[in-house]
C-alpha cells in the first residue's frame, strides 16, 4: 500500500480511539468504525463483512510498519440507497451530473479536496466532465 496516509491517534486505548473517530466521522455506530488489533490478533467482523480484501491489507500494513492496531471508516456501501442499479462509473457520473448546482458544488469540492494519491477511475471522469462544463 504505497503512498498510505494516516495519522497517529492521541487515545492509547483502542475503544476510545474508535469512539473518537465515530464521533469525528460524526457516524451513528461503532460497528462503522473498522479495526485491526494486531497485539490480540482480532479485528472488526462488520468490516470483515463489508470490506474483506482491505482488512487484511491492512493487518498486514499495519505489521509491517509496527503498528499494534489499526482503525478507519469501514462504510458500507450505499449506492443502492439512492440509485436503481449497481455501482458503475457511468452510474455514479450519472446520478452527479443530475445533482443540483449547490449539490454538485459540494461534491465537486469533496472531489478535488481529496489527496492527490487517491486516483479512482470516479474521480478522474468527474474530473474530466468538470474541466470540459466550466470550459
Amino acid at each position: 500500500m504505497c503512498g498510505t496516509s494516516f495519522a497517529l491517534s492521541n487515545f492509547v486505548i483502542l475503544d476510545d480511539a474508535r469512539a473518537n473517530l465515530l464521533d469525528r466521522e460524526g457516524m451513528d455506530h461503532i460497528n462503522g468504525i473498522g479495526f485491526v488489533d494486531l497485539e490480540r490478533d482480532v479485528a472488526s467482523e462488520r468490516a470483515i463483512e463489508r470490506h474483506p480484501t482491505a482488512v487484511q491489507i491492512i493487518r498486514e500494513w499495519a505489521a509491517e510498519h509496527g503498528f499494534g492496531a489499526v482503525i478507519w471508516t469501514a462504510l458500507a456501501p450505499n449506492f443502492r440507497d439512492t440509485q436503481p442499479s449497481e455501482f458503475s462509473v457511468e452510474a455514479a457520473m450519472g446520478y452527479l451530473k443530475a445533482l443540483e448546482s449547490e449539490k454538485l458544488m459540494l461534491a465537486q469540492e469533496y472531489i478535488r479536496k481529496a489527496p492527490e494519491a487517491i486516483k479512482t477511475p470516479l474521480r478522474d471522469a468527474f474530473m474530466h466532465w468538470s474541466e470540459q462544463t466550466t470550459q
